[in-house]
């Protein structure tokens, strides 16, 4: 479910502090990620291991992004 925040008006603090909660939201997932990965890999699926390993290295780069962005925005 996502959440659509485009007819608000919040204040700059709001974004800052909603933009850090997605933030770490997001690395979180992908730390869960890792986890499902590895099991994946542990039970022999490497084909779907690899998938999941290229899909995390993009999350991670996001992940950067979001982090590079939020200490601008502070």
């Amino acid at each position: 479910m996502s959440m659509d925040y485009s007819d608000r008006q919040e204040s700059r603090e709001e974004l800052q502090a909603l933009a850090s909660y997605m933030a770490k939201h997001n690395i979180s997932h992908t730390e869960e990620l890792k986890g499902l990965a590895e099991k994946l890999l542990e039970q022999g699926d490497r084909e779907a291991y690899e998938k999941f390993a290229l899909a995390i290295a993009e999350y991670e780069k996001g992940n950067a992004l979001l982090t590079e962005a939020l200490k601008i925005f502070e």
